[in-house]
């Protein structure tokens, strides 16, 4: 519950109450000898504490992560570390770090079969190159996320996909590949879906890529 009521106060933004729920849960998990449970609630703890611009912090809590679940070579919760590492890796703007941490988790998700996973992987690593301002790689990466989605029936990552798509294609000035995707975006938006800190839907191309 203690780690329940900390992710309903990440999403309101509410981070310092986020934290401390989360420092509860974590003791509790500790006193059981849930290592698995441990090292997730440090992971998220971090995530906290990184939106909470407390980076240092953050750091910290993934490598406790990481040694916890080294411990008991829990791959897939290591992957899900791996990638909030990658996260504050490009907070910190070292892209090829970054980069270097979504290579890692790519052979890890294929080896362990986690489609899912693979094609938030590919997301990720279409946007550490946006970032870069590497357009073509990034589109490529935008594109296998797609693929994997639609092969999967992965709706609100299809979604995504063809936002992520549209983006890509505006920074490229290919308006035409842009409102395609945009458009294809629209179809599978059923609901309002947050992009980063944007609300996309509803928004003009003009207001989406601004």
């Amino acid at each position: 519950m203690y780690h329940n009521t900390a992710m309903v106060y990440r999403y309101q933004k509410e981070h310092r109450k986020s934290i401390r729920n989360f420092q509860k849960a974590i003791a509790l998990k500790k006193e059981v000898n849930d290592t698995a449970g441990t090292g997730m609630g440090y992971n998220m703890l971090g995530v906290s504490y990184r939106m909470n611009k407390q980076l240092d912090s953050a750091m910290i809590c993934y490598q406790k992560a990481k040694e916890l679940l080294s411990l008991i070579n829990d791959q897939y919760n290591l992957y899900r570390v791996d990638n909030t590492i990658g996260v504050l890796y490009q907070f910190h703007k070292e892209y090829d770090k970054a980069l270097e941490i979504q290579f890692e988790n790519l052979e890890r998700c294929k080896r362990l079969g986690k489609k899912l996973s693979m094609c938030v992987t590919y997301y990720n690593m279409a946007g550490s190159h946006i970032k870069l301002k590497k357009w073509d790689t990034a589109i490529q990466y935008a594109d296998s996320a797609l693929y994997v989605t639609k092969e999967e029936d992965f709706k609100e990552r299809i979604t995504k996909s063809y936002q992520r798509k549209s983006f890509i294609y505006a920074k490229m000035k290919n308006y035409k590949e842009a409102h395609e995707n945009y458009r294809m975006y629209k179809k599978y938006n059923d609901t309002d879906l947050f992009f980063g800190q944007e609300l996309s839907a509803g928004l003009s191309l003009d207001v989406l890529y601004n």
